[in-house]
């Protein structure tokens, strides 16, 4: 538990640093949106882990934290997810700086399938969805 509890905090550290970074950029007053943010982080953090864990076993490295499954992780990232789009829409002046995390239950999806990354054209597809509607 210790060890998960510090893993959120590397991950808001830094996924959540990045994406604050990216909302101060839009140039708007978003300090309501910081629980959106936290979560958003989440989703962006668990996903880019999940993306990125063939490259670091194959150095030797771990992803997952303690006796912690990758079928846990991926549902961890499901969870961020729920929490994200329980909460109201981003502000359209910040959807520019955490639209990716749109494309998180596509990853995901095809992690569990040991698939390919989604084609372009889909990712696209979900981008231009998230942004005429606002839900990540």
């Amino acid at each position: 538990e210790t060890l998960i509890k510090t893993g959120l905090l590397l991950l808001d550290a830094t996924a959540g640093s990045v994406l604050r970074l990216a909302v101060t950029a839009c140039g708007v007053d978003a300090s309501g949106e910081d629980a959106l943010i936290r979560r958003a982080a989440l989703v962006w953090g668990y996903t880019g882990l999940l993306r990125a864990e063939a490259s670091w076993v194959a150095r030797g490295w771990r992803v997952l934290v303690g006796e912690e499954t990758r079928a846990e992780l991926i549902e961890r990232a499901r969870a961020a997810i729920a929490d994200v789009r329980a909460l109201p829409k981003p502000q359209a002046e910040i959807f520019p700086a955490l639209g990716y995390v749109a494309l998180a239950p596509l990853y995901l999806r095809a992690l569990e399938r040991a698939a390919p990354a989604p084609a372009l054209f889909m990712r696209q597809a979900r981008l231009v969805f998230a942004a005429a509607t606002g839900r990540l």
